[in-house]
């Protein structure tokens, strides 16, 4: 259980470091947004992928073999991995990192919503007062309270709910791979199969990115 909501918070951490750095690359290299995710994906894919064969090569290796479950995986890289990170950095590039992660944060919301149509149960007192504080949230970032008028820009705040949606995909899709190979493999498969798709739809290899050192170290440390 502790250890649970240690990876929670470091994870929680990351994401809001990731999108700091990628806030900071829009506005001082005005980098790509689909650059950036296949970059960042097959990176880490390699990476994840590597760690995966060290520590659990059985499970990599029955994940590769399953065509079944591949097909899954494939799904679940590019609705789920792709699609949220290249949501959330588009929400970034049109507003900031900060408004990108609370629109994103909606997404217990809609997983709630969903767990509770497909239970075919009500939400309790806590879970229904927690809906509404997470809207009542979102309205006061996206308005400053205001009824007439939005404070973001109507791009931004449509990228913003869609990455909560993108979190949801990201979040339920790869349930039953990560209870049959483990969270390691599925991750990291991922990461390299999106990646690699997205390399090769953005047609990374072309594109000038006007980076120095400083600007190749912040990919580096969002790899």
């Amino acid at each position: 259980m502790k250890k649970g909501f240690l990876y929670t918070i470091i994870g929680a951490v990351s994401w809001g470091f990731s999108g700091s750095m990628g806030q900071h690359l829009f506005e001082a290299y005005h980098v790509n947004a689909p650059w950036l995710v296949s970059v960042r994906m097959i990176f880490a894919g390699i990476i994840l992928c590597i760690v995966s064969m060290m520590t659990m090569p059985h499970a990599t290796r029955n994940l590769l073999k399953s065509k079944k479950d591949m097909a899954v995986e494939i799904v679940f890289a590019l609705a789920g991995l792709a699609f949220v990170q290249l949501a959330y950095l588009t929400t970034i590039r049109l507003s900031n990192a900060a408004t990108a992660t609370v629109l994103q944060n909606l997404n217990p919301v809609m997983i709630m919503i969903f767990v509770c149509l497909t239970h075919r149960k009500l939400p309790t007192l806590v879970e229904f007062i927690c809906i509404i504080l997470a809207i009542a949230g979102t309205f006061i970032v996206a308005t400053h309270g205001s009824l007439t008028s939005l404070s973001i820009s109507p791009k931004a705040l449509f990228f913003g709910l869609l990455t909560a949606f993108a979190c949801c995909v990201y979040t339920i899709l790869p349930v039953q791979l990560m209870k049959k190979f483990g969270s390691m493999p599925v991750i990291g498969i991922g990461m390299l199969v999106g990646g690699i798709i997205m390399t090769l739809f953005v047609q990374s290899w072309k594109l000038y990115v006007p980076l120095d050192f400083a600007g190749w170290l912040g990919v580096i440390l969002m790899v």
